[in-house]
């Protein structure tokens, strides 16, 4: 098992976030958490890698961790390419020729030396999926990386993302009943805060999917009731 997530807890003074959420994930499994804006979502993400400690339960991976922020958050002093070998020189890795793959792989051979605000949305975040990959993390967590893209641009990096990660373990975060499907081997659906597990939704659909089949409209409308507690 890539990930375990066991009873985790979490208040911040008196008000509780999440509360006793549980679920694993396989090796290479995609898994989206959806709940509903403010229910701990982030929270959830960040205590898995780290940047928060939870009151109570715990977390348990082999290998190592990639994170993609709902922001960007790139470097504006540095190029794509020297943003993409950030991480890696963290580590004390200078490795330029890897970086440029990997600007490759995402679809942005030839900005290798454009700077952030010289890219569009979309283009900055998929510097930032470069640089998430950069350090060849064992899981890659993401949270809400397609909020601020428009539709179409949001459906063409969800199929992008796919492509990208087929070998990585992922858990992503999303709001998005729909986006959840599209990506997803497994949904875990929060309730609203403090968040528990209302229930993990298996997807068993062929990738790619149809966002218009009887099957993924059927699996929307269960996943919807469960978020407005009606299931």
């Amino acid at each position: 098992m890539a990930l375990i997530v066991r009873d985790v807890r979490k208040s911040y003074g008196n008000l509780r976030v999440l509360d006793g959420i549980s679920f694993k994930a396989k090796d290479n499994e995609f898994v989206c958490v959806i709940g509903r804006s403010g229910c701990g979502k982030t929270t959830l993400l960040k205590i898995i890698a780290g940047i928060e400690k939870a009151d109570y339960g715990e977390v348990k991976f082999n290998g190592r961790i990639g994170f993609v922020f709902q922001e960007d958050r790139l470097l504006p002093w540095r190029t794509a390419l020297r943003n993409v070998s950030f991480g890696l020189e963290l580590m004390g890795i200078r490795d330029y020729k890897r970086a440029k793959r990997l600007l490759e792989l995402v679809g942005l051979k030839g900005f290798e030396d454009y700077y952030p605000k010289q890219l569009s949305t979309g283009m900055r975040q998929r510097v930032a999926f470069a640089r998430a990959l950069a350090i060849d993390p064992d899981i890659l967590l993401m949270d809400e990386p397609f909020a601020n893209l428009d539709a179409q641009t949001r459906e063409e990096m969800q199929e992008e993302l796919l492509k990208i990660v087929e070998n990585k373990t992922v858990v992503f975060v999303t709001h998005s009943i729909d986006e959840a499907i599209y990506l997803a081997d497994r949904v875990v659906v929060l309730s609203p805060r403090p968040a528990r597990v209302v229930k993990i939704v298996e997807i068993d659909l062929e990738k790619p999917r149809d966002r218009n089949s009887s099957e993924f409209l059927e699996i929307k409308r269960n996943i919807s009731l469960l978020l407005s507690n009606r299931a």
